[in-house]
């Protein structure tokens, strides 16, 4: 997994449904996934391949998406939605911020930068998922806290009886080499 962030390159904006379909691609690399446009023709996702985080097709899958502002290149997250949802992924989204917030630069230009928190809750809506609104740090734990909760990687019950009864001969083994060689026999 950190495999596949670290390979994700940093750019400019908000690109919100590519980062979907990144999260997508990697968690199903042997497919060429394509975005369904708002208009209704397909347009390529123009995201990278990722390498191969989830190793079987049919792993359960579910992707947190946080985002700080609104949708501003790339295929648009409804697009993506979709997508995921016809593969089974749950969508969490996460807006970090306000929805009301403005950026404002050196010549007093401004520009929105606020949560499109009702995108987000679409987005959440067609996966069978939930939209989280964190306003400040400690909010942003509880979510993630709530989160843990609800999302689980893996739970694989592992028989370790064969591994616990290969210890106790190796330990009766050296106790009775170790007598053998102290008391001339094994007791």
């Amino acid at each position: 997994m950190l495999f596949a962030i670290g390979s994700l390159q940093l750019e400019n904006g908000t690109a919100i449904g590519r980062g979907l379909v990144a999260s997508l691609q990697a968690a199903f690399p042997r497919e060429r996934l394509e975005v369904e446009t708002l208009e209704g023709a397909a347009a390529g996702s123009s995201v990278p391949r990722a390498p191969a985080v989830f190793r079987d097709a049919d792993a359960s899958v579910a992707v947190i998406l946080l985002t700080d502002g609104q949708n501003s290149h790339g295929p648009h997250p409804l697009e993506a939605a979709p997508l995921a949802a016809k593969k089974g992924v749950r969508v969490y989204t996460v807006g970090v911020g306000t929805p009301f917030g403005v950026m404002r630069d050196e010549r007093g230009f401004s520009a929105p930068v606020g949560i499109d928190e009702e995108t987000l809750k679409e987005v959440a809506a067609l996966t069978d998922a939930e939209y989280f609104l964190a306003s400040s740090a400690p909010d942003l734990n509880d979510v993630y806290s709530r989160l843990g909760a609800k999302v689980v990687l893996a739970r694989i019950r592992t028989e370790i009886s064969a591994l616990l009864c290969a210890f106790a001969a190796l330990a009766a083994t050296v106790s009775a080499a170790m007598s053998l060689a102290w008391f001339g026999r094994v007791l």
